[in-house]
C-alpha cells in the first residue's frame, strides 16, 4: 500500500482534490493508497448528498453567511457535514475495488460491512498512541462519552472506493454544531450528539500523525501482510478540481422538500406530482451509498402512484443490491415521500 504522509498542512478546501487525486490514482494503478494529512485552515465540508437549503450560494457561500464563516466546500464523500480547523487530520484510504484488505481480488464486501472492515487499521493506530477509542457503529469513532472522529466513504460502481476519516486531534478542530444552521437545516431534524473530545482531552495529546501512521503500517503488516510504501505527497495546490457535485443542485428546483431525521442525520425529499404520479423525486440528506443506487431510487420511484405498497415495493427492489447507510427503516421513508409528494400537490 503507498502512504502519502504530507509533510506540510493541507488546506481544508483541497481535502476534495486530494480525494479524488487518490481514487484516480487508485484506479489506474489498480494499488492501494493510503494518505494523511494535517489541516492547516478552516473550511465547512458539506456531504456529498446534503441539501443546502439557505440560498444565494455563490463561490462557496451562501447568502446568510456571517463574515466570520469559512469556505463552503462539498466533499466526495457521503454523509453529515462537518466544519474543520487546523490541526485535525484528516486519513484517506482508496483501494481499486470493494475488496478485502487481505488480497486484492477477494470476494468484494456487501456495503454494510464497508466501515466496519476498514476502520480497524485507524482505531488500532489510533489506540497505539494513546488515543483510547472505539467504533460504535455507523459513521463516528467514540473515546470515553464523547466523540472522536468521523468516517465516510465514497463508492463507485464497479470501481474504487475511498474511506475518510476526520479526527478531533486538537481542541476545537473539528465541529458538527455550526453546519445545521449554515445549511439551512431544520433543528428537530438534527440528531442529538455526543460532545466532540480532542486528543489532549483523553490523554493523547503528544501524538504525532507519523506515530500514528507507523502504528496503522503495523497493524497492517500484523493483520494482512500489507506494506506501507512512502510515496512523494501531492502538493495539493496543483490537483485538479474534484468531481463531486456542485453546492447548488437545479435538479432539485422546482419539488416540494419535506425534512426528516434519518440514521446519521437529516433527510430531505423533493417531490413533483402530476396525474397522482410522481414525475420527479430526489433524496437528499446525511446517508452513505453509492451514487449509482441514488440514481436508481430515484429513478425507480418517478411514475409511481402515491400508494405506500407500491412505494416500499420499488423502493427495496431499487436499494437492496447496494443499499444507502443511514435511510433507516423503509416504512418511514416512504411516509416522508408521501408527505413530501402531498406537499408537491398542495
Amino acid at each position: 500500500m503507498n502512504l502519502q504522509l504530507q509533510d506540510a498542512p493541507l488546506p481544508a478546501r483541497r481535502i476534495p482534490a486530494w480525494e479524488q487525486a487518490l481514487l484516480d490514482l487508485a484506479r489506474a494503478s489498480s494499488e492501494r493508497q493510503l494518505g494523511l494529512a494535517v489541516v492547516g485552515e478552516p473550511a465547512d465540508l458539506v456531504g456529498r448528498y446534503q441539501r443546502i437549503a439557505n440560498a444565494g450560494i455563490q463561490a462557496g457561500r451562501t447568502g446568510s453567511d456571517r463574515p466570520s464563516d469559512p469556505l463552503l466546500v462539498r466533499r466526495l464523500t457521503g454523509g453529515c457535514g462537518y466544519r474543520v480547523d487546523a490541526g485535525a487530520w484528516v486519513v484517506l484510504m482508496a483501494l481499486p475495488r470493494l475488496e478485502e484488505l487481505a488480497a486484492v481480488g477477494a470476494a468484494p464486501l456487501t456495503v454494510p460491512k464497508l466501515l466496519n472492515r476498514y476502520v480497524r487499521p485507524f482505531l488500532s493506530g489510533l489506540n497505539h498512541i494513546g488515543a483510547r477509542s472505539f467504533y460504535p457503529g455507523r459513521d463516528r469513532l467514540r473515546a470515553g462519552e464523547g466523540l472522536l472522529a468521523m468516517l465516510s466513504f465514497h463508492l463507485e460502481a464497479e470501481g474504487p472506493v475511498l474511506l475518510e476519516l476526520l479526527v478531533n486531534a486538537a481542541r476545537g478542530s473539528l465541529e458538527l454544531e455550526p453546519m445545521a444552521d449554515r445549511l439551512g437545516i431544520p433543528r428537530a431534524c438534527w440528531p442529538e450528539l455526543r460532545p466532540l473530545v480532542c486528543f489532549e482531552q483523553i490523554g493523547a495529546g503528544s501524538a504525532s500523525l507519523a506515530s500514528f501512521a507507523a502504528a496503522v503500517g503495523h497493524h497492517l503488516k500484523r493483520a494482512h501482510g500489507i506494506e506501507l510504501i512512502p510515496a512523494d505527497p501531492m502538493d495539493p495546490e496543483r490537483l485538479p478540481a474534484p468531481l463531486a457535485p456542485p453546492l447548488e443542485e437545479p435538479a432539485c428546483q422546482g419539488c416540494r422538500g419535506t425534512w426528516s431525521t434519518g440514521q446519521l442525520g437529516e433527510l430531505w425529499i423533493g417531490a413533483r406530482v402530476e396525474g397522482g404520479r410522481l414525475s420527479a423525486f430526489h433524496l437528499r440528506g446525511a446517508f452513505l451509498g453509492a451514487p449509482s443506487t441514488l440514481d436508481a431510487v430515484e429513478r425507480s420511484l418517478v411514475g409511481s402512484t402515491l400508494d405506500c405498497a407500491e412505494l416500499l415495493g420499488r423502493l427495496e427492489v431499487a436499494g437492496g443490491a447496494g443499499p444507502l447507510l443511514g435511510l433507516g427503516a423503509h416504512q418511514p421513508l416512504v411516509d416522508t415521500i408521501v408527505r413530501a409528494s402531498r406537499a408537491g400537490l398542495s
